[in-house]
Protein backbone atom coordinates (compact mmCIF):
# COMPACT_ATOMS: atom_id res chain seq x y z
CA UNK A 1 0.00 0.00 0.00
CA UNK A 2 1.19 3.42 -0.61
CA UNK A 3 -0.24 6.68 1.16
CA UNK A 4 1.74 9.81 -0.12
CA UNK A 5 2.40 12.46 2.45
CA UNK A 6 0.77 15.86 2.34
CA UNK A 7 3.35 18.46 1.12
CA UNK A 8 3.55 20.92 3.76
CA UNK A 9 2.23 24.13 2.23
CA UNK A 10 2.64 27.64 3.20
CA UNK A 11 0.05 29.53 4.61
CA UNK A 12 0.11 32.47 1.90
CA UNK A 13 -0.68 29.67 -0.74
CA UNK A 14 -4.60 29.71 0.60
CA UNK A 15 -4.64 33.34 2.76
CA UNK A 16 -2.81 35.86 -0.53
CA UNK A 17 -3.41 39.44 -0.16
CA UNK A 18 -4.97 40.05 -2.94
CA UNK A 19 -7.83 37.77 -1.98
CA UNK A 20 -11.73 38.93 -2.45
CA UNK A 21 -9.93 41.91 -4.95
CA UNK A 22 -7.93 43.10 -1.70
CA UNK A 23 -4.43 45.04 -3.38
CA UNK A 24 -1.04 43.64 -2.11
CA UNK A 25 -0.94 46.77 -0.07
CA UNK A 26 -3.68 46.38 2.00
CA UNK A 27 -3.44 46.22 5.75
CA UNK A 28 -5.41 43.92 6.37
CA UNK A 29 -6.76 40.94 4.50
CA UNK A 30 -9.66 38.85 5.26
CA UNK A 31 -9.43 35.40 6.39
CA UNK A 32 -12.57 33.37 5.80
CA UNK A 33 -13.36 29.89 7.64
CA UNK A 34 -12.97 28.20 4.27
CA UNK A 35 -9.26 29.26 3.99
CA UNK A 36 -8.16 28.30 7.76
CA UNK A 37 -9.73 24.96 7.58
CA UNK A 38 -7.75 24.55 3.88
CA UNK A 39 -4.34 25.88 5.23
CA UNK A 40 -4.55 23.72 8.85
CA UNK A 41 -5.13 20.40 6.60
CA UNK A 42 -2.05 21.66 4.90
CA UNK A 43 0.19 22.82 7.45
CA UNK A 44 -0.99 21.37 10.89
CA UNK A 45 1.88 18.76 12.21
CA UNK A 46 -1.27 16.78 14.02
CA UNK A 47 -1.92 15.31 10.21
CA UNK A 48 1.44 14.68 8.85
CA UNK A 49 2.22 12.89 12.09
CA UNK A 50 -1.47 11.15 11.89
CA UNK A 51 0.10 10.14 7.86
CA UNK A 52 3.19 8.97 9.19
CA UNK A 53 1.52 6.73 11.45
CA UNK A 54 -0.42 5.07 8.87
CA UNK A 55 2.75 4.91 6.67
CA UNK A 56 4.66 2.92 9.77
CA UNK A 57 1.70 1.01 10.25
CA UNK A 58 1.34 -0.23 6.40
CA UNK A 59 4.98 -1.04 6.77
CA UNK A 60 4.59 -3.13 9.95
CA UNK A 61 1.59 -4.96 8.02
CA UNK A 62 4.44 -5.69 4.63
CA UNK A 63 7.03 -7.27 7.43
CA UNK A 64 4.43 -9.21 9.15
CA UNK A 65 3.82 -10.76 5.31
CA UNK A 66 7.51 -12.05 5.33
CA UNK A 67 7.77 -15.06 7.47
CA UNK A 68 4.95 -16.76 5.66
CA UNK A 69 7.39 -16.36 2.11
CA UNK A 70 10.56 -18.34 1.63
CA UNK A 71 13.78 -16.97 3.65
CA UNK A 72 16.83 -17.11 1.41
CA UNK A 73 20.28 -16.96 2.75
CA UNK A 74 23.65 -17.23 1.47
CA UNK A 75 26.69 -17.67 3.18
CA UNK A 76 30.72 -17.88 2.04
CA UNK A 77 33.69 -18.18 4.08
CA UNK A 78 37.55 -17.96 3.89
CA UNK A 79 40.10 -19.93 6.11
CA UNK A 80 43.85 -19.90 6.69
CA UNK A 81 44.82 -22.21 9.39
CA UNK A 82 48.62 -22.20 9.96
CA UNK A 83 50.71 -24.61 12.18
CA UNK A 84 53.20 -24.27 15.34
CA UNK A 85 56.01 -23.87 13.00
CA UNK A 86 54.94 -21.31 10.73
CA UNK A 87 54.66 -23.55 7.63
CA UNK A 88 50.71 -22.70 6.03
CA UNK A 89 48.18 -25.17 5.46
CA UNK A 90 46.13 -25.56 2.17
CA UNK A 91 43.38 -22.47 2.65
CA UNK A 92 39.94 -23.45 2.77
CA UNK A 93 36.87 -21.65 1.53
CA UNK A 94 33.09 -22.49 1.41
CA UNK A 95 30.01 -21.65 0.10
CA UNK A 96 26.24 -21.90 1.33
CA UNK A 97 23.09 -21.24 -0.22
CA UNK A 98 19.74 -22.49 1.79
CA UNK A 99 16.22 -21.44 1.52
CA UNK A 100 13.64 -22.42 4.16
CA UNK A 101 9.56 -21.91 3.64
CA UNK A 102 6.85 -22.75 6.63
CA UNK A 103 4.84 -25.21 5.90
CA UNK A 104 1.98 -24.69 8.64
CA UNK A 105 1.99 -23.11 11.77
CA UNK A 106 -1.65 -23.52 13.76
CA UNK A 107 -2.30 -20.22 12.11
CA UNK A 108 0.11 -18.46 14.24
CA UNK A 109 2.07 -15.77 11.42
CA UNK A 110 -1.48 -15.73 9.42
CA UNK A 111 -3.56 -14.49 12.37
CA UNK A 112 -0.57 -11.87 13.32
CA UNK A 113 -0.27 -10.94 9.47
CA UNK A 114 -4.51 -10.17 9.26
CA UNK A 115 -3.92 -8.63 12.98
CA UNK A 116 -1.43 -6.23 11.20
CA UNK A 117 -3.62 -5.96 8.37
CA UNK A 118 -6.00 -4.72 10.43
CA UNK A 119 -3.83 -1.78 12.48
CA UNK A 120 -3.64 -0.27 8.90
CA UNK A 121 -7.41 0.54 8.99
CA UNK A 122 -6.63 1.27 12.67
CA UNK A 123 -4.58 4.28 11.99
CA UNK A 124 -6.61 5.17 8.78
CA UNK A 125 -9.52 6.07 11.55
CA UNK A 126 -7.13 7.78 13.97
CA UNK A 127 -5.95 10.18 11.04
CA UNK A 128 -10.04 11.42 10.29
CA UNK A 129 -10.05 11.42 13.75
CA UNK A 130 -6.69 14.20 13.64
CA UNK A 131 -8.26 15.30 10.97
CA UNK A 132 -12.06 16.07 12.64
CA UNK A 133 -10.12 17.21 16.02
CA UNK A 134 -7.95 19.74 13.95
CA UNK A 135 -11.12 20.88 11.86
CA UNK A 136 -12.98 21.53 15.24
CA UNK A 137 -9.87 23.19 16.09
CA UNK A 138 -9.77 25.79 13.69
CA UNK A 139 -13.21 26.35 13.72
CA UNK A 140 -13.86 27.07 17.33
CA UNK A 141 -10.43 29.13 17.12
CA UNK A 142 -11.68 30.86 14.01
CA UNK A 143 -15.04 32.38 16.14
CA UNK A 144 -13.00 33.31 18.86
CA UNK A 145 -11.23 35.45 16.99
CA UNK A 146 -14.49 36.67 15.10
CA UNK A 147 -15.63 37.41 18.62
CA UNK A 148 -12.92 39.14 20.09
CA UNK A 149 -12.81 41.33 16.58
CA UNK A 150 -16.40 42.45 17.45
CA UNK A 151 -15.45 42.91 21.03
CA UNK A 152 -12.86 45.27 20.11
CA UNK A 153 -15.18 47.46 17.87
CA UNK A 154 -17.75 47.86 20.92
CA UNK A 155 -14.97 48.49 23.55
CA UNK A 156 -14.14 51.06 20.53
CA UNK A 157 -17.59 52.20 20.54
CA UNK A 158 -17.84 52.88 24.36
CA UNK A 159 -14.74 54.71 24.36
CA UNK A 160 -16.30 57.01 21.91
CA UNK A 161 -19.08 57.35 23.65
CA UNK A 162 -17.13 58.32 26.86
CA UNK A 163 -15.68 60.89 24.79
CA UNK A 164 -18.10 62.47 23.22
CA UNK A 165 -19.79 62.57 26.98
CA UNK A 166 -16.66 64.30 28.24
CA UNK A 167 -17.00 66.59 25.83
CA UNK A 168 -20.34 67.56 26.99
CA UNK A 169 -19.29 67.78 30.31
CA UNK A 170 -16.76 69.72 30.01
CA UNK A 171 -19.16 72.28 28.25
CA UNK A 172 -22.22 72.09 30.98
CA UNK A 173 -19.29 72.48 33.97
CA UNK A 174 -17.22 74.78 32.47
CA UNK A 175 -21.17 76.72 32.05
CA UNK A 176 -21.56 76.13 35.24
CA UNK A 177 -24.74 74.01 34.56
CA UNK A 178 -22.85 70.68 36.04
CA UNK A 179 -21.13 70.44 39.54
CA UNK A 180 -17.19 70.14 38.75
CA UNK A 181 -17.65 66.50 40.27
CA UNK A 182 -18.95 65.03 37.16
CA UNK A 183 -15.72 66.40 35.20
CA UNK A 184 -13.40 64.33 37.18
CA UNK A 185 -16.38 60.95 36.70
CA UNK A 186 -16.18 61.86 33.17
CA UNK A 187 -12.58 61.69 33.10
CA UNK A 188 -12.35 58.45 35.25
CA UNK A 189 -14.74 56.79 32.58
CA UNK A 190 -13.00 57.34 29.62
CA UNK A 191 -9.71 56.00 31.45
CA UNK A 192 -11.48 52.65 32.65
CA UNK A 193 -13.29 53.10 28.37
CA UNK A 194 -9.31 53.27 27.52
CA UNK A 195 -8.13 50.72 29.56
CA UNK A 196 -10.75 48.29 28.42
CA UNK A 197 -10.35 48.87 24.85
CA UNK A 198 -6.54 47.86 25.79
CA UNK A 199 -7.23 44.42 27.07
CA UNK A 200 -10.17 43.88 23.99
CA UNK A 201 -7.45 44.60 21.46
CA UNK A 202 -4.89 42.19 23.42
CA UNK A 203 -7.22 39.28 23.65
CA UNK A 204 -7.76 39.72 19.89
CA UNK A 205 -4.03 39.77 19.13
CA UNK A 206 -4.00 36.71 21.43
CA UNK A 207 -6.63 34.60 19.81
CA UNK A 208 -5.18 35.26 16.22
CA UNK A 209 -2.00 33.56 17.63
CA UNK A 210 -3.97 30.82 18.82
CA UNK A 211 -6.18 30.77 15.07
CA UNK A 212 -2.36 30.42 13.76
CA UNK A 213 -1.26 27.68 15.65
CA UNK A 214 -4.74 25.40 15.66
CA UNK A 215 -3.70 26.81 11.44
CA UNK A 216 -0.38 25.15 11.66
CA UNK A 217 1.45 27.87 10.99
CA UNK A 218 3.35 30.93 11.85
CA UNK A 219 3.02 34.33 10.12
CA UNK A 220 3.40 38.25 11.02
CA UNK A 221 0.38 39.12 8.86
CA UNK A 222 -2.09 41.51 10.20
CA UNK A 223 -5.00 40.00 9.24
CA UNK A 224 -8.74 40.01 10.04
CA UNK A 225 -11.62 37.36 9.95
CA UNK A 226 -14.48 37.36 7.88
CA UNK A 227 -17.83 38.31 9.10
CA UNK A 228 -19.69 34.64 9.29
CA UNK A 229 -21.47 32.96 11.68
CA UNK A 230 -21.70 29.22 12.26
CA UNK A 231 -24.44 27.56 9.75
CA UNK A 232 -27.36 25.66 11.17
CA UNK A 233 -25.84 22.13 11.13
CA UNK A 234 -28.56 19.79 9.28
CA UNK A 235 -30.93 18.03 11.88
CA UNK A 236 -29.58 19.21 14.60
CA UNK A 237 -33.12 19.69 16.10
CA UNK A 238 -33.69 16.22 15.61
CA UNK A 239 -33.93 13.56 18.34
CA UNK A 240 -31.25 12.21 20.46
CA UNK A 241 -31.48 8.88 19.27
CA UNK A 242 -31.49 9.59 15.44
CA UNK A 243 -27.81 11.49 16.06
CA UNK A 244 -26.64 8.30 17.96
CA UNK A 245 -27.28 6.31 15.13
CA UNK A 246 -25.76 8.82 12.47
CA UNK A 247 -22.64 8.63 15.13
CA UNK A 248 -22.58 5.07 15.41
CA UNK A 249 -22.01 4.71 11.72
CA UNK A 250 -19.71 7.89 10.88
CA UNK A 251 -17.62 8.46 14.15
CA UNK A 252 -13.67 7.33 13.03
CA UNK A 253 -12.87 7.27 16.94
CA UNK A 254 -16.03 3.98 17.11
CA UNK A 255 -14.63 2.22 13.61
CA UNK A 256 -10.87 2.96 15.00
CA UNK A 257 -11.87 0.48 18.27
CA UNK A 258 -14.05 -1.92 16.28
CA UNK A 259 -10.83 -2.40 14.25
CA UNK A 260 -8.65 -2.89 17.36
CA UNK A 261 -10.93 -5.28 19.22
CA UNK A 262 -10.62 -7.21 16.20
CA UNK A 263 -7.35 -6.75 16.04
CA UNK A 264 -6.40 -8.47 19.00
CA UNK A 265 -9.07 -11.49 18.71
CA UNK A 266 -6.40 -12.11 16.17
CA UNK A 267 -3.43 -10.89 17.83
CA UNK A 268 -4.96 -13.70 21.03
CA UNK A 269 -6.13 -16.48 18.17
CA UNK A 270 -2.01 -16.48 17.24
CA UNK A 271 -0.94 -16.20 20.91
CA UNK A 272 -2.59 -19.79 21.38
CA UNK A 273 -1.37 -21.30 18.55
CA UNK A 274 2.08 -20.87 20.24
CA UNK A 275 1.78 -24.18 21.66
CA UNK A 276 1.35 -25.78 18.14
CA UNK A 277 3.40 -27.46 16.02
CA UNK A 278 5.36 -25.96 13.58
CA UNK A 279 6.56 -27.30 10.18
CA UNK A 280 9.06 -26.32 7.89
CA UNK A 281 10.29 -27.47 4.79
CA UNK A 282 14.14 -26.52 3.85
CA UNK A 283 16.81 -27.49 1.01
CA UNK A 284 20.18 -26.60 1.03
CA UNK A 285 23.72 -26.48 -1.89
CA UNK A 286 26.93 -25.90 -0.19
CA UNK A 287 30.32 -26.31 -1.79
CA UNK A 288 32.94 -27.01 0.50
CA UNK A 289 36.06 -25.09 -1.91
CA UNK A 290 37.90 -28.16 -2.14
CA UNK A 291 38.95 -28.96 -6.34
CA UNK A 292 37.02 -31.77 -7.49
CA UNK A 293 35.01 -32.15 -4.17
CA UNK A 294 30.90 -31.96 -5.43
CA UNK A 295 28.22 -29.66 -4.39
CA UNK A 296 26.41 -30.96 -1.83
CA UNK A 297 22.73 -30.50 -1.44
CA UNK A 298 20.14 -31.53 0.93
CA UNK A 299 16.68 -31.28 1.17
CA UNK A 300 13.77 -31.89 4.00
CA UNK A 301 10.98 -31.46 6.24
CA UNK A 302 11.01 -30.58 9.81
CA UNK A 303 8.42 -30.40 12.31
CA UNK A 304 8.94 -28.67 16.07
CA UNK A 305 6.75 -28.24 18.79
CA UNK A 306 7.49 -26.39 22.42
CA UNK A 307 7.41 -28.99 25.12
CA UNK A 308 7.99 -26.34 28.41
CA UNK A 309 8.68 -22.77 28.25
CA UNK A 310 9.11 -21.93 31.83
CA UNK A 311 5.18 -20.60 31.70
CA UNK A 312 6.01 -17.72 29.20
CA UNK A 313 3.57 -18.62 26.51
CA UNK A 314 0.54 -18.85 28.88
CA UNK A 315 1.61 -15.59 30.40
CA UNK A 316 1.24 -13.60 26.75
CA UNK A 317 -1.97 -15.34 26.34
CA UNK A 318 -3.61 -14.44 29.22
CA UNK A 319 -2.00 -10.93 28.59
CA UNK A 320 -3.49 -10.94 25.40
CA UNK A 321 -6.90 -11.77 26.63
CA UNK A 322 -6.97 -9.38 29.19
CA UNK A 323 -6.12 -6.64 26.41
CA UNK A 324 -9.40 -8.08 24.58
CA UNK A 325 -11.30 -7.37 28.02
CA UNK A 326 -9.79 -4.09 28.02
CA UNK A 327 -10.55 -3.06 24.32
CA UNK A 328 -14.04 -4.15 25.04
CA UNK A 329 -14.38 -1.91 28.29
CA UNK A 330 -12.67 1.16 25.77
CA UNK A 331 -15.29 0.51 23.42
CA UNK A 332 -18.53 0.80 26.06
CA UNK A 333 -16.93 3.77 27.43
CA UNK A 334 -16.49 5.45 24.20
CA UNK A 335 -20.34 4.74 22.78
CA UNK A 336 -21.32 6.55 26.30
CA UNK A 337 -18.82 9.25 25.43
CA UNK A 338 -20.58 9.45 22.42
CA UNK A 339 -23.81 10.28 23.55
CA UNK A 340 -22.59 12.47 26.17
CA UNK A 341 -20.75 14.47 23.56
CA UNK A 342 -24.12 14.28 21.47
CA UNK A 343 -26.63 15.21 24.65
CA UNK A 344 -24.26 17.89 25.41
CA UNK A 345 -23.56 19.83 22.12
CA UNK A 346 -27.77 19.46 21.15
CA UNK A 347 -28.68 21.05 24.69
CA UNK A 348 -26.34 24.00 24.02
CA UNK A 349 -27.52 24.92 20.48
CA UNK A 350 -31.22 24.65 21.73
CA UNK A 351 -30.24 26.98 24.40
CA UNK A 352 -28.14 29.72 22.58
CA UNK A 353 -31.07 30.24 20.58
CA UNK A 354 -32.90 31.49 22.85
CA UNK A 355 -29.88 33.02 24.94
CA UNK A 356 -29.30 34.79 21.49
CA UNK A 357 -33.27 36.42 20.99
CA UNK A 358 -33.12 37.51 24.32
CA UNK A 359 -29.48 39.04 24.21
CA UNK A 360 -30.46 41.38 21.21
CA UNK A 361 -33.42 42.28 22.98
CA UNK A 362 -31.33 43.22 25.81
CA UNK A 363 -29.28 45.36 23.34
CA UNK A 364 -31.87 46.88 22.34
CA UNK A 365 -33.84 48.13 25.42
CA UNK A 366 -30.16 48.89 26.74
CA UNK A 367 -29.75 51.24 23.63
CA UNK A 368 -32.78 53.03 24.21
CA UNK A 369 -31.63 53.47 27.62
CA UNK A 370 -28.66 55.44 26.59
CA UNK A 371 -30.73 57.54 24.55
CA UNK A 372 -33.09 58.55 27.15
CA UNK A 373 -30.12 59.02 29.96
CA UNK A 374 -28.27 60.91 27.30
CA UNK A 375 -31.04 63.23 26.72
CA UNK A 376 -31.83 63.56 30.49
CA UNK A 377 -28.79 64.79 30.88
CA UNK A 378 -28.49 67.37 28.54
CA UNK A 379 -31.47 68.93 29.64
CA UNK A 380 -30.25 68.93 33.19
CA UNK A 381 -32.99 66.55 34.51
CA UNK A 382 -30.55 63.19 34.61
CA UNK A 383 -27.21 62.88 36.70
CA UNK A 384 -23.81 61.26 35.87
CA UNK A 385 -24.91 58.29 37.67
CA UNK A 386 -27.82 57.46 35.24
CA UNK A 387 -25.56 57.99 32.08
CA UNK A 388 -22.81 55.90 33.21
CA UNK A 389 -25.31 53.30 34.09
CA UNK A 390 -26.75 53.37 30.66
CA UNK A 391 -23.41 53.48 29.15
CA UNK A 392 -22.33 50.31 31.27
CA UNK A 393 -25.17 48.37 30.53
CA UNK A 394 -25.50 48.58 26.59
CA UNK A 395 -21.54 47.57 26.26
CA UNK A 396 -22.30 44.62 28.69
CA UNK A 397 -25.14 43.67 26.38
CA UNK A 398 -23.39 43.76 23.10
CA UNK A 399 -20.30 42.20 24.83
CA UNK A 400 -23.26 39.17 25.80
CA UNK A 401 -24.80 39.12 22.44
CA UNK A 402 -21.14 38.29 21.09
CA UNK A 403 -20.67 35.77 23.90
CA UNK A 404 -23.54 33.91 23.13
CA UNK A 405 -22.75 34.11 19.30
CA UNK A 406 -19.96 32.77 19.69
CA UNK A 407 -21.32 30.00 21.92
CA UNK A 408 -24.11 28.83 19.56
CA UNK A 409 -21.03 28.72 16.54
CA UNK A 410 -18.82 26.77 18.90
CA UNK A 411 -21.74 24.39 20.40
CA UNK A 412 -22.45 23.83 16.23
CA UNK A 413 -18.85 23.07 15.84
CA UNK A 414 -19.20 20.70 18.75
CA UNK A 415 -22.02 18.68 16.95
CA UNK A 416 -20.52 18.17 13.58
CA UNK A 417 -17.45 16.88 15.51
CA UNK A 418 -19.52 14.46 17.99
CA UNK A 419 -21.42 13.62 14.66
CA UNK A 420 -18.25 12.76 12.92
CA UNK A 421 -19.70 13.89 9.75
CA UNK A 422 -16.36 15.39 8.38
CA UNK A 423 -13.36 13.05 7.52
Amino acid sequence: MNFPMIPMISFFSFFPLTFLGLPAFAAEPVLTLAQSLRTAQANQPQLVRAQAAVLAAAARSSGANAPLLPQVSFGASYNQPWNRGGTAFVPGSALNLRANQLIWDFGQRTNRLEAAKVNVGVQQQTEKLNQQQVALGVRTNFFAVRSAQVLVEVAQEAFNNQKRHLSQITIFVGAGTRPPIDLAQGRRDLANAQVKLINAQNAYKTSKAQLNQAMGVSTSIDYSVANESMPAIQGEEQPLEALVREAETRRPDLAAIAEQVRSQELTLAAQKGANSPVIQASAGLSDSGLGGSPLNWDAGISLSTPLYDGGSIRAQTSEAEANLISLNAQADALRQQVRLELTQARLAIESEKLAIRAAAESVRNAREQLVLAEGRYEVGVGNIIELDDAQLSLTSAKAQQVQEDFKLATARAQLLKAIGREP
